[in-house]
């Protein structure tokens, strides 16, 4: 007998609402029987689980779900083949097993991590990563090492050639959304490691999952099914390349359908999603085409933004605020912040507002006369702060913008009060052709925070009323 997919040592296995393992295993038998399971925990027997029976096989391939063990761990669990006297046909066993949360990664390369590894979140036993080596280990950055991944797909997008990076990057957020998430839940949690830097929506497509490992998509299904078929949600951070690529205004249905394809393939209509809101990039002022790629940067993060409206049981986490390692990867230290309000996120998501606070969203702008100025003041409120909104020094990351993509300098402070920002300007009416943004261009400098040190999200174009 041979367990092909779903259970191999050290493997984090998803639970179910009952707290307890549910996961699909496939196999192959030369005999048909009984198959049957034992477990132990610190080489005592777990009750109930003394060659439980599970399920009938036949001769040849099979596929049964394997249920009832509890969250914890770490277990030994053995898999056994008997005839109906009870005659043992097959035995194989898997140690260090632990049951809990798992999520898929995917993405491109803030997903990846190309962070500082000097500045990587530390390891915990309870965290591990199913690498693309297919082996689970504990979470260790980097988890996404390209360089030894058996989906084909990998190589392919590089050439031909094998992936590799400079020896001193590799950090995502990965290692610290699962630490948090361990620290919210205090069940075990799995990461499985899907990502591929500078990939777009079109080598994302679910249509390609029919080429298997040869394709993004069908390398993600297929790790999916290699641990069981059965996660806690996908987190995801794409869409820089929709900014360069030009096709911007694809990328809401393209999502929509990426999405979708993925609670359909996962048997999950409800799969929890929580994705980053791309941050910014540094890119040469003097290419001619600087303005387009602006403006299909900020299109991609405005539709980002609005996708809860548009896609159920699905956050979006800001970035806009975190440093660089580059120009254009967030540093390994900010991936720490940005893996802990993805954790966050995905936690309310999933479990309400006992774990922190949604998103920070915008609420309402609207202008009011300054009578002591005579001008006009533009409030902006947000929903889901977390106590007060602040600034490390002069807040900044507001502008008013023309319909010709010029930015009219008449912001002249920027006051945070609870929950709304006030901009004072020096004008005594705006203009139906302005509108407003936080976070405009490519690499705007945005510093304002909630008490939780949340970032409030890239906007625009939104009118003044």
């Amino acid at each position: 007998m041979q367990i092909l997919q779903g259970l191999q040592s050290h493997q984090v296995l998803q639970r179910n609402t009952k707290n307890v393992c549910q996961i699909c295993i496939r196999g192959k038998a030369a005999v048909a029987g009984i198959l049957q399971m034992r477990v132990t925990k610190s080489g005592r027997l777990l009750q109930g689980f003394n060659y439980k029976p599970i399920a009938k096989v036949g001769n040849g391939a099979f596929c049964v779900w394997l249920t009832g063990v509890p969250v914890g761990g770490p277990y030994a669990i053995s898999l056994r083949l008997v005839e109906p006297d009870g005659t043992a046909l097959g035995n194989v066993m898997f140690d260090d097993i632990l049951v809990g949360d798992v999520w898929i990664l995917a993405g491109q390369s803030n997903m990846e991590g190309i962070g500082y590894l000097k500045d990587a979140a530390r390891p915990h036993s309870q965290t591990r990563a199913f690498y693309m080596d297919d082996h689970w280990a504990v979470a260790k950055d980097p988890i996404h090492q390209l360089d030894i991944a058996i989906d084909s797909v990998h190589t392919d997008i590089n050439g031909g050639q094998p992936c590799t990076r400079a020896k001193h990057v590799g950090t995502g957020h990965g290692v610290a959304f699962g630490r948090q998430m361990h620290e919210f839940t205090n069940v075990p949690q799995g990461l499985i490691a899907c990502a591929h830097g500078g990939t777009s929506m079109s080598q994302w497509d679910p249509a390609m999952k029919k080429k298997g490992s040869a394709s993004l998509y069908g390398a993600m299904l297929r790790r999916f099914v290699k641990n069981g078929s059965n996660v806690a949600g996908v987190v995801w951070y794409q869409g820089c390349s929709e900014g360069f690529d030009g096709v911007s205004q694809l990328y809401t249905g393209r999502m929509k359908k990426f999405v979708a394809a993925i609670r359909r393939d996962f048997a999950n209509a409800r799969l929890p999603f929580v994705m980053v809101q791309i941050a910014g990039v540094y890119y040469p002022s003097f290419e001619s085409n600087v303005r387009q790629i602006a403006e299909n940067w900020n299109s991609v993060q405005e539709q980002q933004r609005k996708l809860p409206g548009v896609i159920e049981r699905l956050a979006v986490v800001p970035a806009i605020d975190l440093a660089y390692d580059d120009s254009i990867h967030i540093s390994g230290a900010d991936q720490q912040r940005l893996g802990r309000r993805l954790a966050e996120a995905m936690a309310v998501l999933i479990g309400g507002r006992k774990f922190g606070n949604k998103p920070i969203e915008l609420q309402s702008v609207r202008t009011v006369h300054n009578k002591l100025s005579g001008a006009i003041d533009i409030e902006v409120r947000f929903a889901n702060v977390a106590g007060c909104l602040k600034a490390a020094g002069k807040p900044q990351g507001f502008y008013l913008v023309d319909s010709e993509g010029r930015v009219l300098e008449c912001i002249y402070r920027i006051d945070l009060v609870d929950s709304c920002a006030i901009l004072r300007t020096n004008q005594t009416q705006i203009s139906q052709t302005l509108s407003l943004h936080y976070g405009f261009g490519l690499i705007p400098y945005c510093n304002i925070v909630d008490e939780a040190g949340r970032s409030m999200p890239v906007f625009g174009p939104v009118k003044c009323k």
